[in-house]
């Protein structure tokens, strides 16, 4: 659409843009008619210093050594002051962990007839899950049964509304989805629809630890404590306002201790992809940069926190978690440099995928707010085909032998293709390098 929009004067212009700013190159207009009315609106940004070609980073500038690479106490990856920082947009990117074409398809048909069964036991968000799912052929008629752990209640509260929604309102819920997920701030009708929808289920559910949603094949089973139910009830009174979620907000994401930190990523970038990374920095809404944003006008109460404000770290970024080689592909109109306007439109490709398995394959989630230590207790009579430990195997969380201690005897034996999965995102760093292989190959061969 024509990047010609006054949110003051109600004017949206409705046509297709197709001449791209010359100078930032991240957003479109109609003619030249369109762009010189917005030029007013658009030139704020558009001619801001992190537009240029010659931008530094203020340590450049001042000749200062910035505070990543001093031993004063600040200089971490990340910055949050609370001591509650939860992960909610995860920290890696989306993997399949199912890969059915090269394990059980391996022959261009399936070896294996029973139902295939996943464990996601510290799931963080829903991209791996949805990244497997969409990797199974529409066609696909074994049963697959998913059970969904995660310790934090926020987190798993936000993983069963978007699942809920998904498979309620099909199609018509990606839109509210994406913006419950990762933006700051809903539009009016999507606060009052997704409070109306969730009170309800609140009230139904009667906080009961076992409750059942089902939509045709598709069954949503939730095994809650009183805490995760307390978390949703806690969202759905948050009345913070827009301008203190901000506030709140932004002494995260633009402490000034942490400028060093983000101005050493702006180096990195483009003029255009500054521009939008600080865009969506201060704005907070995920949407094609240039899109219509003054209708959202409603704090997202599902990400604030009303008694700790913003609890995500201030390096926490949408892009983060899905593979941007694939998100950089898509085009829909969006500027080559967007790559927030690219994230939004594979999001809906991917939901779009998503619904369809969701609609035509038998489906069965089971969600869980254990402590992954617990896990086995609750699943004992499970067996899995594949198990996505995420990085409970550094030694920062459970470590590797509490890791395959727990989880290996879940493992299917009957499935020649049942994988353990863990990832070590702090480990290689603490272990000399001399006797990585050495401590990796005992551990295995011992568990």
């Amino acid at each position: 659409m024509c990047a010609n929009i006054n949110a003051t004067n109600n004017f949206v212009c409705k046509n297709i843009g197709d001449k791209l700013c010359k100078n930032c190159r991240v957003i479109f207009y109609c003619s030249r008619e369109c762009q010189k009315m917005h030029w007013k609106f658009h030139k704020i940004e558009c001619k801001s210093e992190i537009a240029s070609k010659d931008w530094q980073p203020d340590y450049v500038k001042e000749k200062k050594v910035p505070l990543f690479v001093s031993d004063d106490s600040r200089s971490i990856p990340f910055f949050n002051p609370l001591n509650k920082i939860e992960n909610l947009w995860g920290k890696m990117p989306e993997i399949d962990i199912i890969k059915i074409a090269f394990n059980e398809f391996e022959d261009g048909k399936s070896n294996f007839n029973g139902p295939i069964n996943l464990l996601f036991a510290a799931s963080g968000d829903l991209n791996d899950i949805i990244m497997s799912l969409n990797g199974l052929p529409l066609d696909f008629d074994q049963t697959v049964n998913i059970c969904v752990n995660d310790y934090t209640e926020r987190i798993v509260v936000r993983n069963f509304m978007i699942l809920y929604l998904l498979a309620k309102f099909g199609k018509n819920a990606i839109d509210i989805v994406i913006q419950i997920w990762y933006s700051s701030s809903l539009t009016d009708i999507q606060a009052i629809r997704s409070l109306e929808i969730f009170s309800l289920i609140l009230k139904d559910s009667q906080m009961m630890e076992e409750n059942l949603f089902e939509f045709g094949k598709l069954k949503i089973h939730t095994h809650f404590s009183s805490k995760t139910w307390m978390c949703l009830a806690e969202m759905l009174s948050n009345r913070v306002d827009l301008q203190t979620g901000i506030s709140l907000r932004n002494e995260i994401m633009f402490n000034p201790m942490r400028k060093d930190y983000r101005h050493r990523y702006m180096q990195l970038l483009t003029p255009g992809e500054r521009i939008c990374f600080d865009n969506f920095r201060h704005h907070g809404i995920l949407l094609p940069y240039g899109a219509l944003n003054a209708h959202h006008n409603v704090q997202n109460r599902f990400i604030l926190d009303r008694t700790n404000g913003w609890v995500i770290s201030d390096n926490s970024d949408p892009l983060s978690r899905w593979d941007i080689f694939s998100v950089v592909q898509i085009k829909n109109g969006t500027a080559d440099e967007d790559f927030y306007g690219k994230l939004f439109f594979y999001l809906r490709e991917q939901f779009v995928m998503f619904i369809d398995r969701l609609q035509k394959l038998s489906i069965n989630f089971d969600l869980y707010d254990e402590d992954a230590l617990k896990l086995d207790e609750k699943l004992k009579d499970k067996k899995f085909d594949r198990i996505y430990a995420n990085d409970l195997g550094d030694e920062s969380y459970i470590g590797i032998k509490s890791t395959l201690i727990k989880f290996r005897p879940l493992l299917n034996a009957n499935n020649p293709n049942a994988t353990l999965i863990t990832l070590f995102m702090n480990w290689l760093p603490s272990v000399p390098e001399s006797d990585r292989g050495e401590i990796m190959e005992g551990i295995i061969q011992k568990y």
